[in-house]
């Protein structure tokens, strides 16, 4: 009934899921991640000003909810960790494997065209430790050519969407 894309890298606060769950299944959200050091309060309404996700007025019914939910944008919110519906991961669609990088964004911008909504509940805590190594000067080490796949996943992104920037 629910597809979970969990790292193996997560720590998750107890009874995570049933946050989730319950903030799925009341329509608070169609994608539920848990809540990260790396989200702020302002920043996910401020993404809704900017992007015209379900709006602002949908934010704030939910802040009066105690100030649990919060809204935040797909390519900020990580993928440590994402719960949604079977049925909604269905109508949106797998992530295009044809992006290495801005997968992410691509995703984003298909939840908008299918008016989903993605956010968090402050009771959910999570900790992911991939950044701590994800910025290390090694990377190269690696073989993965950044730059290069860079200039490929801009050129292909902006023929998908028009010329739009990831």
């Amino acid at each position: 009934e629910y597809v979970c894309i969990l790292a193996n890298d997560v720590f998750l606060s107890k009874d995570w899921f049933v946050y989730a769950k319950d903030a799925i299944d009341r329509g608070i959200y169609d994608f539920f991640v848990p809540w990260m050091q790396n989200h702020t309060y302002w920043h996910p309404y401020n993404k809704l000003l900017e992007e015209g996700a379900k709006g602002v007025k949908e934010f704030d019914e939910k802040e009066k909810e105690g100030g649990l939910y919060h809204s935040i944008s797909f390519s900020d919110a990580g993928i440590s960790c994402i719960v949604a519906k079977k049925s909604i991961w269905e109508e949106v669609g797998l992530f295009d494997e044809n992006l290495l990088i801005y997968w992410d964004r691509d995703y984003k911008f298909r939840l908008e065209e299918k008016n989903k909504y993605v956010g968090s509940d402050i009771r959910c805590l999570a900790t992911h430790l991939g950044p701590f190594t994800r910025y290390s000067d090694n990377i190269l080490d690696y073989g993965f050519d950044f730059g290069g796949q860079h200039e490929k996943d801009v050129e292909y992104f902006k023929q998908k969407w028009g010329g739009r920037n990831p």
